[in-house]
């Protein structure tokens, strides 16, 4: 045989080890892919998007108070506010929306829904971002921010049981929590008032109020849940809303086990 086949043949036989090897190497590539995707692969409920091994980061109970009309002002301030809250959130942090109305019989969340994550914390190269990004929108941001718009507008009720429905809300979602973190926000005037006990009959004095068997009755479950209040300005009843309702409120809370960390007032 020349030296030249030789060599040839040797080139040949070079060129499929290469081959071969390269070919072991895009194997071993989509191999780690598929792997590293498996791995951190999370089962969600189709619906609330919510993970089926029950994970929760953070629980947030969103209490929306709707027994009186929003200013066309404070609809707008708090549609931004909820999506700077919506926009800061964390993956697998859970949203439960109640609606503050005078039909407490028949109390329970409007609907839950968990942050799924918008992808920007993904590859391009395992993920769709884009498609990441259209189904965090549709199921979870678009969803309570719809919600919000809707509750904030005009509304007229003979009751507010406010109390009433921060204990039933508590009991119904943070009470059996599993999650590292709690908080409560509300969005209301803050005027509690029902048959049994109103803001608008006495001047809130919490030591007065603990001494009424409504506040046993009512007493809310908030151990350890951070409350934020976006404290609903209303022109009739300026005289009534001052430092002292709130005040009342922070002792309330305080009463039991929670506490405000921050009251806005939204005019």
């Amino acid at each position: 045989m020349s030296r030249s086949r030789r060599n040839k043949k040797k080139v040949a036989k070079q060129k499929g080890m290469l081959i071969t090897m390269f070919a072991f190497v895009i194997i071993l590539a989509f191999g780690y892919i598929y792997w590293d995707i498996s791995k951190n692969s999370i089962i969600r409920d189709s619906e609330t998007m919510c993970r089926t091994d029950d994970y929760i980061s953070k629980d947030t109970v969103l209490l929306i108070d709707a027994t009186d009309s929003f200013s066309s002002s404070q609809s707008i301030q708090i549609e931004k506010e909820v999506k700077k809250i919506l926009l800061n959130a964390s993956i697998d942090d859970r949203f439960s929306l109640y609606v503050i109305d005078d039909n407490t019989d028949d109390f329970k969340e409007a609907f839950y829904v968990c942050n799924p994550g918008d992808g920007s914390n993904k590859s391009e190269l395992t993920s769709n971002k884009r498609r990441l990004k259209e189904n965090w929108e549709k199921t979870f941001y678009d969803r309570v921010i719809n919600s919000v718009k809707e509750l904030a507008g005009t509304h007229t009720s003979n009751t507010s049981p406010i109390i009433e429905m921060i204990k039933l809300a508590s009991l119904q979602t943070l009470y059996s929590s599993n999650a590292d973190s709690k908080e409560m926000i509300i969005i209301s005037d803050m005027l509690e008032h029902t048959t049994k006990y109103s803001h608008y009959k006495n001047k809130p004095n919490f030591d007065e109020y603990k001494r009424l068997p409504y506040s046993i009755e009512q007493k809310p479950n908030l151990d350890g849940v951070d409350v934020k209040v976006f404290y609903l300005v209303r022109t009739k009843d300026r005289t009534r809303q001052n430092r002292g309702h709130i005040n009342f409120w922070e002792l309330l809370v305080m009463d039991n086990g929670g506490y405000i960390s921050n009251v806005k007032v939204v005019n």
